[in-house]
Formats: structure tokens, C-alpha cells, sequence
């Protein structure tokens, strides 16, 4: 497969958008666990655990896909 900078560049604002939307979450779980000091946190906190080690999965995942195609581009550039 082919590609250049700019899908290097898209992956790494994808990346970007996803650290902001795994932002976003830890946020709503932190003031989740200032309004209910109850038994509603320990859901809260699985269920927000749950998706947040799925999105840094996924996140590990793109940073290893823009690193591996910036090698690439990087030695397709010294063979010129």
C-alpha cells in the first residue's frame, strides 16, 4: 500500500482526537465520583475503565501504524 506524508500527518491528528475523547472520559469519571459516593461510582468506574482500556488499545494501536509508515517513509526518502 501506498502513502506519503499526509497519512502519516491524518494519523497522527486521529491519535490526537482519540487522547482528547480518552480526556474527556477520565474527566466525566472523575466527576462522576464527586457527585455519588455510592454504589453508582463502582458502576460508573467499570464502565468507564472497560472503555477506557478499549481506547488506549485502540490509541497504542495508531501510534504504532504512524510509526511504522514514518520508518518507512523515512527509508523510502534515503534511497533517493
Amino acid at each position: 500500500m501506498e502513502f506519503d506524508i499526509q497519512d502519516v500527518e491524518h494519523e497522527i491528528a486521529l491519535i490526537g482526537n482519540l487522547q482528547d475523547i480518552q480526556n474527556d472520559m477520565d474527566m466525566e469519571l472523575r466527576q462522576s465520583r464527586n457527585r455519588n459516593n455510592s454504589n453508582n461510582f463502582e458502576y460508573d468506574f467499570d464502565y468507564y475503565k472497560e472503555k477506557m482500556d478499549a481506547l488506549s488499545f485502540v490509541i497504542s494501536e495508531h501510534i504504532n501504524s504512524a510509526s511504522e509508515m514514518a520508518k518507512k517513509l523515512v527509508k523510502k526518502e534515503m534511497g533517493k
